[in-house]
């Protein structure tokens, strides 16, 4: 069973506190440093390769071409929104959310929700990368909504660890990514599912196979 994870809609507009002190840290979290192409780092509320807030999809097209940006409404919490999508089914794929639909500009956030993604993101976080690895990350276990609801997975609180140097700037989605089938009593089924907190290191959540699903970029 695997859930979808969707981030609140709000947390596109987080104010950026400390921002320029996260920025002067940044690339001393990105893994393999020396050799990262800067077309591809990830530089939270500032920019993700080229892309900053003041892009806007006619840039998007002029650099990428027509046929590598797509358009189009989504579904988000029984409403709609207006995305586009950048090399669509591809390692360089990137869902961007738009501060002004009408326009198309203004960049929110940009979204990498593929797991073989080369886009270089500080600590190294990604897709599928394991619940164990970010509590490892983090230092010390944090705070996430249960599962099995539109909001589940979202972490909400990292708990002083490490990586809460960059929590104004991007936010990550958790995923049960298990093929297989596993049982839950209804009391461990309480503690993981629905409108509650979660901490990272129940063991509960050890019969389960939890890892990233989607890292978003703020930008500011």
């Amino acid at each position: 069973m695997k859930y979808i994870i969707l981030i609140l809609a709000s947390c596109f507009f987080f104010a950026c506190g400390g921002k320029e002190k996260q920025e002067d840290n940044t690339e001393n979290h990105i893994t393999n440093v020396s050799v990262v192409d800067s077309t591809y780092l990830c530089v939270p509320c500032k920019s993700v390769g080229k892309i900053t807030e003041n892009t806007s999809e006619a840039d998007l097209i002029k650099w990428f071409g027509r046929e590598n940006v797509i358009t189009e409404k989504a579904e988000f919490d029984g409403g709609e929104m207006i995305i586009t999508t950048i090399f669509r089914g591809t390692e360089k794929q990137l869902v961007i959310n738009w501060r002004d639909e009408n326009n198309l500009a203004g960049v929110a956030s940009c979204e990498i929700n593929n797991a073989n993604t080369i886009w270089q993101v500080p600590y190294g976080i990604k897709p599928s990368t394991p619940l164990k690895k970010l509590n490892e990350l983090n230092g010390k276990p944090f705070l996430f909504s249960g599962f099995g609801w539109d909001f589940g997975g979202n972490i909400t609180d990292f708990q002083g660890g490490s990586l809460t140097a960059f929590k104004e700037c991007y936010s990550i989605g958790l995923s049960d990514e298990s093929t297989t089938p596993y049982q839950l009593t209804e009391e461990e089924t309480q503690q993981v599912m629905g409108d509650t907190d979660v901490i990272s290191d129940n063991k509960v959540l050890d019969k389960m196979n939890i890892a990233v699903g989607v890292v978003r970029i703020l930008l500011k």
